[in-house]
C-alpha cells in the first residue's frame, strides 16, 4: 500500500493480516482492519484519519494521539490496557 499515498479509504476486514503498514498513506481518512490478528499497528502518520475501526484484532496498544481529525474510533474486543484520547478533540464516537 505504500505505493498509494493518495489512498483515502481502506477496508481489509477479516483477511488474516498479521501486519499492516499505512505509514505512507498520509491521505487515509477511513481505515477498517477488524478481525485480523494484529497485536499493534501504526497510525501516527495518518493525521487526517477520521474513522478507525479495529475490532477484535488482538491489539495490546494503540496510539491515536497524533490523529486530531479522528471522529470515530471503534476498538472493541481487544486487550488494550490504556487508550489516550486526550488529543482527539473532535472525537464523537468511541467504542471500546
Amino acid at each position: 500500500m505504500s505505493n498509494n499515498p493518495l489512498l483515502e479509504e481502506l477496508n481489509c476486514n477479516a483477511n488474516d493480516l498479521t501486519t499492516i503498514d499505512v505509514t505512507q498513506n498520509t491521505a487515509l481518512i477511513e481505515l477498517h482492519v477488524n478481525a485480523n490478528p494484529l497485536s499493534s499497528f501504526d497510525v501516527t502518520q495518518n493525521a487526517v484519519l477520521e474513522s478507525l475501526s479495529c475490532v477484535a484484532t488482538g491489539l495490546t496498544s494503540l496510539d491515536v494521539t497524533l490523529n486530531p481529525a479522528l471522529v470515530t474510533l471503534d476498538c472493541r474486543s481487544n486487550s488494550l490496557a490504556d487508550l489516550d484520547v486526550s488529543q482527539n478533540a473532535v472525537l464523537e464516537v468511541l467504542k471500546g
